[in-house]
């Protein structure tokens, strides 16, 4: 696949000296995304991220493969990812 995010970059008026790489990963590519934001973000390297996940693969398969059809699908996100306060948030008590 093409790596497209200096286009979107582009499009989005975004300025050159803004972080803007590809995660060419697959299905996990969102996770994977979430995971190099909260490391840019902790190690303050950036202040925000914009996290921008899709993927096309519905054109890659033949139209009459039923049994990959099926399988596959188009889909798309975007989120934004900003540094919370200092404050940590208990999301689960792992006390026995």
């Amino acid at each position: 696949m093409p790596q497209t995010s200096h286009i979107i970059q582009d499009k989005l008026k975004l300025s050159e000296h803004t972080i803007c790489f590809d995660l060419p990963v697959g299905c996990n590519g969102y996770i994977y995304g979430l995971y190099q934001a909260s490391l840019l973000i902790s190690s303050n390297s950036c202040k925000n991220v914009l996290l921008l996940s899709g993927d096309t693969s519905t054109k890659l398969i033949n139209e009459k493969d039923k049994s990959l059809k099926m399988v596959f699908g188009d889909g798309a996100s975007a989120t934004l990812i900003k540094r919370a306060t200092d404050t940590w948030i208990l999301l689960g008590d792992l006390s026995a």
